[in-house]
């Protein structure tokens, strides 16, 4: 499927609230990881958050590093990441940019020493899923750290088969596609692809 960067926005900014509930929640969704970030996250850390949500992953990463760029390409979420941070009081550790993670432009070369994008925005990207790991790689200074976090096509194969659902998770294992939860279409990965 093509993506629509439009599309996803306008889905996210729908669902802003729900996601933001979501992202406080603990599950394994949730705290994965955040338990992989914790593990490698230096203080010297510059990082991005890369489709970074609401903004509970930064403020985490925010008290243990130097400095967090959160991005994403919906409005309203970052309404609600704003708030977020502001209630912990981190605005001066944080800065808030809305954009699409397969086009960091306004982002150097080399700009950050940790990389984060999880919550799944790599599978969202759809057809641009490439050029947005490339751009993810461009923005790494060498040798840093990338947590990347994505929707598994055998996890939800096997979710759809425990639901009876055998005509849809022939056609995930076809298309590599599915809906997610409450979000829009996206690209569900193999370990190969992710490889």
């Amino acid at each position: 499927m093509i993506y629509n960067p439009k599309k996803i926005k306008k889905a996210y900014d729908e669902i802003a609230d729900e996601e933001d509930r979501q992202e406080k929640k603990l599950t394994l969704r949730t705290e994965i990881p955040r338990e992989f970030i914790k593990k490698y996250l230096k203080k010297s850390d510059v990082v991005l958050d890369a489709g970074g949500g609401t903004g509970i992953n930064a403020i985490m990463m925010a008290k243990r590093c130097k400095h967090v760029t959160l991005l994403d390409i919906s409005t309203n979420i970052l309404k609600h990441a704003e708030n977020n941070i502001k209630k912990v009081r981190l605005s001066n550790n944080i800065d808030l940019f809305e954009g699409d993670i397969s086009n960091l432009e306004q982002f150097k070369e080399g700009q950050f020493s940790f990389i984060v994008c999880v919550g799944d925005a790599i599978s969202y990207v759809l057809d641009n899923r490439f050029k947005a790991m490339k751009e993810l790689v461009r923005v790494a200074k060498r040798g840093s750290i990338l947590v990347i976090g994505c929707d598994s096509k055998y996890g939800f194969m096997r979710l759809y088969l425990a639901e009876g659902n055998l005509n849809e998770a022939i056609k995930i294992n076809k298309t590599h596609e599915t809906y997610c939860g409450m979000g829009p279409r996206t690209h569900v990965y193999s370990i190969g692809e992710m490889r």
